[in-house]
């Protein structure tokens, strides 16, 4: 039982660091000001006196806040402390895609805050991650929505580098940051439903769906049967062989499935999408195939953004998308490396954030053909 009281002060004081951290990070207590008081924390985190301290000295042995005898805890600092010899830079990992791009550079922007120097790669992780000099680094984001390379985590164990993996969720090896898939998925469905749309389709690709590592594929789709569940209705989807938006085979099949729902009486309301090349599939198809994503059939997809040129072929200007908070989830990467670096040993995180459904604007990215 004393264990388990132990156990429970350590995570409970974990939490009022963490919560204090980022309130201190983002504006809420600035430097020169006081944090709450002591009593205050107590009542607000339901925690003892002896928690809440060894939160505020984790907190000031950081460099983020300091005691002043008589006046309680004062912000120092919105950044934490650099511990004497972490000089060796962060190395950010990922491709050159749009997401990756902003995610990445919000990881750079607050580890530079934090005293950092940070390397970009973007090769071939298979190809090139395998020759770095990991006793040169002092800890790798990756953005990547598989696992990472199994060669890799060992060697970076071996090297005692830390890992942290930004659009991945559930791994035990090493921290991940992503947005919570299912619940938004749950949350498009909810939006479309409350359109007045109850038949909605679901295009993904038939690899990722059934093949692939990637976990987040399982969780969208796991909402959208549900959503479907509750409407009564059976899953309707197309999972093509494909993961680009011109093949003209699959492009005949996906309009033949569409069209054969309207030959019933019963066509598609709108259509759900999990990837941006698929998304691009959907419009490309549809307007081959003489349909309109503006009268036929909405497309909504979980993706950043869609050429504007491509749009237009359906008379639009906006569409509607699922589009991940990168830059949070850059940050709070950075943010969990720094951690690791400066000694955090716990067992491994797995942090969600919510995803955002809104219109967005058609982009200036070119399409071929478009």
């Amino acid at each position: 039982m004393a264990k388990r009281k132990v156990k429970r002060r350590a995570v409970l004081a974990t939490y009022i660091y963490d919560t204090l951290r980022q309130d201190i990070s983002g504006g809420e207590f600035e430097v020169g000001s006081n944090v709450s008081s002591e009593n205050e924390l107590c009542k607000r985190f339901k925690a003892s006196r002896m928690t809440v301290r060894s939160a505020l000295k984790r907190l000031a042995a950081d460099g983020f806040i300091k005691s002043i005898p008589g006046r309680g805890w004062q912000v120092t600092s919105s950044s934490p402390r650099r511990r004497p010899g972490v000089a060796k830079p962060v190395l950010l990992s990922g491709s050159t895609s749009t997401d990756a791009t902003v995610c990445l550079e919000a990881a750079r922007k607050t580890l530079t805050k934090f005293g950092y120097d940070t390397r970009i790669h973007t090769k071939s992780r298979d190809a090139s991650l395998g020759k770095i000099e990991w006793d040169k680094i002092s800890g790798v984001v990756f953005y990547s929505g598989v696992p990472v390379d199994q060669k890799l985590v060992d060697r970076a164990a071996k090297a005692k580098v830390p890992i942290v993996c930004a659009m991945l969720s559930q791994q035990e090896e090493y921290d991940t940051v992503s947005c919570d898939h299912q619940t938004s998925t749950a949350e498009c469905m909810e939006y479309l439903i409350g359109k007045g749309m109850k038949r909605i389709g679901y295009l993904s690709n038939r690899y990722l769906e059934d093949d692939s590592d990637d976990p987040s594929f399982r969780q969208r789709r796991r909402a959208y049967d549900a959503a479907m569940s509750g409407l009564g209705l059976e899953p309707m989807v197309f999972l093509s062989k494909y993961n680009h938006a011109i093949g003209f085979e699959e492009g005949d099949r996906f309009a033949d499935w569409l069209k054969g729902f309207k030959k019933k009486g019963k066509p598609l309301d709108a259509l759900f999408v999990t990837v941006k090349p698929l998304v691009e599939f959907a419009l490309w198809q549809l307007h081959t195939h003489g349909l309109s994503a503006k009268t036929d059939v909405k497309v909504i997809g979980a993706t950043e953004a869609i050429p504007m040129s491509l749009l237009q072929k359906h008379g639009l200007k906006k569409i509607t998308l699922v589009r991940a908070p990168y830059e949070a989830i850059g940050e709070l990467a950075a943010k969990r490396i720094s951690e690791r670096i400066d000694g955090d040993d716990g067992p491994a995180q797995c942090t969600l954030l919510k995803s955002v459904v809104k219109d967005i604007e058609g982009d200036n990215e070119e399409f071929p053909g478009a």
